[in-house]
């Protein structure tokens, strides 16, 4: 069985923080840990998610894309990951799109 890919979604709890839902790998954890300041994530159990405040998004993508290969995004992630681009156009190493918000 192949390893499930990590998600990115708006939180149901806290509609204003992304989900992130990965596979457990304890490098990936703690590398969010150290990226992503204690004040702007959370792990939510009932939601078996880490909530990040979204100005963290491509920090999200980044990690779970190094410890992963991929990351799928939410259709409202996605459209919040085009915004961003949108409003701060920058390179992304090692990022794709596939056209089908999934990014490797």
């Amino acid at each position: 069985m192949a390893n499930p890919i990590p998600e990115i979604a708006m939180s149901k709890t806290y509609p204003t923080r992304l989900a992130v839902r990965t596979p457990w790998s304890e490098a990936c954890i703690a590398e969010l840990k150290a990226c992503i300041p204690w004040t702007q994530r959370q792990w939510d159990k009932g939601e078996k998610a880490w909530l990040v405040g979204t100005d963290f998004l491509a920090e999200c993508r980044r990690i779970c894309t190094k410890h992963f290969g991929a990351v799928l995004l939410s259709k409202d992630v996605e459209q919040l990951a085009q915004e961003d681009e949108d409003e701060f156009p920058k390179e992304r190493s090692g990022e794709q799109d596939s056209g089908n918000a999934w990014w490797s």
